[in-house]
């Protein structure tokens, strides 16, 4: 049963239940409706799951998830346990947004990235989700729930405020009744899973198939609708949400909001601003601050706890400071209505490495988390020397580079998201790293512009890469993307496409004749992904790239390749180490990729000391002379590395020396690097010989 009130007013912001401000009369950007096809027994519609939650979970203010569930994979096996998700709205929005394959998406039902239709495979929703949110809306939206226990009547408000006039004189609101947390059947990759939790799925469309029209569409109009909806009682109340959205017509969402059905709001509780950026390299002892304005938007006094969520090294610390007061984390500051609050959060490193990916979490005491959270993200890398960087499919897949990393000896190495690293290279953070390992695995795309506008300028200032992963250059030049990732693929990772590749590359083989992997070894290639979707890929060199892996032992079937400039190595494989059979060889590839990258590291950024000739006798077999010259450096510490990294002697010296010894003798006859440092950064580096 479902009925629905209709009012409209005038007002210029709005209120509801009690005077809270439900929302803005300024000029918004969209938020992203994502509205999901999908069904219990699509093998890849879980993966279309967690793309789409690692989407909201960046924004949860600005990205809304519904999953719509259609005959195609979710009418039930007659006698099972399998459960029916579908709805008598679903077939005819597929339909509508012409949906073809599953999972398929569409962001406020818009033809996006120069598709001719709404619907997007799993791979284009990131980007699609940007763009969205990247144009302004036409209206703002209001959005309050309430539920009746006793008669399970959920009520819902919306408002609505165009700052500018719509394109066509009606529009419609759609309001979606939608369930968490249901715990039932699903095949995830081929394997059934009985006890999947299925979330955002979309139950009822309080507004029928295509929403409630409005015909005050003009800037400086304001409607009023309530709608409401006797709760069926086999729905838990507080696993439910509100999901509403307005429209110009069947397609083109404006904007949107969720919220939870049991008494949620978009109540504007404040505005937290900063300008002190989200992301920073920091150092053992060394206090990074940021800080922030809380501007209370309520009528009355109001208290706000200040929260720190997310995972940093359990050894690092952080604070509170109001005032010049220092406060534990999760303290309560008050301000007066209308007026502003500033305060610090701090974080400080020590010696462990890491990076910090934390949200600062401000909520108001009166309404809890039936009202939007006021956030924001505070990223900070210390001791980072290798960077393990996935793309968001596959993070959890960082582990097998992470493996290879320690067994070559690397305690300097940690791991973050393709978009944690774009910020830190956007904020100059990534200068004290020397090597990234990307694991782009199977995702799409593997690279885009920003991306690659982060790598290309790592590299050129000296840092190494590794790209991983399969499809990588087969996106480039057939997936609809740029001429500037090709570009990139062409110069930066010295390779041509050839050929997607299929099931039949396999095994992989390392080309014995290469100095560097050539001694890696053979490993089949398995179906890691599931339903056959392996496409190990095949390349040519291009601006002076080696070619170092084949696949079947065919020397005109290349599956990867290095490369060497004045600026940095990069080694590219086209396939994902998680791939292999053999374990044992996707650790060779990367441990030699570390290796490879440490030997020599002369990256511009090392270079402020000149070390070329204050080595001698080098090659050396007993006594290792190092004279800095005139060089004034504050207590100079002279380190003797291998090629895992790893110091094997070190000595500091006093503010008034300059030279030092080095006694070498017992050392394994090899190549070593001799790093200067200040204690806080790398001086120089050259390559040092010990022989017998």
């Amino acid at each position: 049963m479902k009925r629905y009130l209709l009012s409209a007013c005038l007002l210029c912001i709005f209120a509801f239940a009690n005077g809270q401000n439900l929302l803005t009369t300024e000029p918004e950007n969209r938020n992203a409706v994502l509205e999901e096809y999908t069904g219990m027994k699509c093998t890849f519609c879980p993966d279309g799951h967690r793309i789409a939650q690692s989407i909201y979970e960046k924004d949860p203010n600005n990205v809304i998830l519904l999953n719509i569930h259609t005959d195609a994979y979710g009418t039930p096996t007659p006698g099972t346990n399998q459960p029916d998700f579908r709805t008598p709205y679903g077939n005819e929005f597929a339909s509508e947004m012409g949906v073809s394959g599953y999972p398929s998406g569409t962001l406020n039902r818009m033809n996006l990235l120069g598709q001719t239709s709404p619907a997007l495979n799993r791979g284009s929703w990131e980007s699609a989700s940007i763009e969205v949110r990247s144009l302004a809306s036409r209206v703002n939206m209001g959005l309050a729930s309430s539920f009746e226990e006793a008669t399970r009547e959920l009520t819902v408000q919306v408002e609505l405020y165009y700052t500018t006039s719509s394109l066509l004189p009606t529009n419609f609101i759609n309001v979606a009744f939608a369930e968490n947390g249901y715990l039932g059947y699903q095949i995830d990759g081929g394997v059934v899973v009985n006890d999947y939790e299925h979330n955002h799925i979309l139950r009822e469309m309080l507004t029928g198939q295509w929403g409630d029209e409005v015909t005050t569409t003009t800037a400086g109009t304001s409607v009023s609708r309530t709608y409401t909806y006797i709760v069926p009682e086999q729905y838990d109340i507080d696993k439910c949400e509100v999901v509403a959205s307005v429209a110009e017509s069947r397609r083109n969402i404006h904007t949107g909001h969720k919220v939870k059905a049991n008494g949620g709001s978009t109540t504007i509780v404040g505005q937290l601003t900063s300008t002190g950026g989200e992301y920073f390299s920091g150092a053992p002892g060394e206090m990074t601050e940021v800080s922030f304005s809380l501007k209370n938007e309520l009528p009355t006094e109001e208290s706000y706890v200040i929260n720190l969520d997310g995972t940093a090294p359990n050894s690092w610390s952080s604070n509170l400071i109001v005032n010049g007061s220092a406060m534990p984390i999760g303290s309560a500051i008050t301000v007066g209505a209308g007026e502003t609050q500033d305060f610090t959060i701090a974080v400080t490193p020590d010696d462990a490495v890491g990076i910090a990916s934390l949200e600062v979490e401000v909520v108001s005491e009166t309404y809890g988390n039936n009202a939007p959270t006021l956030t924001y993200g505070i990223n900070l890398m210390s001791g980072v020397k290798d960077l393990v960087v996935s793309n968001d499919q596959e993070l959890g897949n960082a582990p097998y580079y992470e493996t290879g990393l320690a067994l070559a000896g690397n305690d300097k190495f940690a791991g973050t998201t393709k978009d944690a690293f774009n910020g830190f290279g956007e904020a100059g953070a990534l200068d004290n790293v020397y090597n990234v390992y990307y694991n782009v695995g199977w995702t799409f795309p593997g690279l885009n512009n920003t991306t690659i506008a982060t790598l290309s300028n790592f590299m050129d200032n000296g840092g190494n890469v590794m790209f991983a992963g399969q499809d990588i250059v087969w996106d480039a030049f057939n997936n609809n993307n740029t001429a500037e990732v090709q570009n990139f693929v062409n110069q930066y990772m010295h390779s041509n496409y050839v050929d997607d590749g299929d099931g039949g590359n396999t095994p992989v083989t390392a080309i014995t004749s290469d100095p560097v992997f050539g001694a890696c070894g053979s490993s089949a290639i398995f179906d890691f992904y599931g339903g056959g979707a392996v496409y190990p890929e095949e390349v040519s060199p291009n601006n002076g790239g080696i070619p170092i892996f084949t696949y079947n032992n065919d020397s005109n079937a290349i599956g990867g390749m290095r490369a060497e400039t004045d600026n940095y190595k990069m080694v590219y494989i086209g396939f994902s180490v998680a791939q292999l059979s053999n374990v044992s060889v996707g650790n060779q590839i990367i441990q030699i990729t570390h290796d490879w990258f440490y030997e020599g590291i002369t990256s511009a950024k090392d270079l402020t000391l000149d070390l070329t000739n204050a080595v001698w006798p080098n090659p050396s077999r007993d006594i290792l002379n190092v004279d800095l010259g005139k060089e004034l450096i504050s207590n100079p510490n002279v380190r003797l590395l291998d090629l895992k990294g790893s110091a094997v002697l070190q000595q500091r010296l006093p503010n008034d020396t300059q030279q030092a010894q080095l006694n070498v003798a017992d050392l394994i006859p090899g190549m070593y690097i001799l790093e200067v440092n200040d204690g806080l950064q790398i001086m120089g580096r050259t390559k040092v010989v010990v022989q017998r």
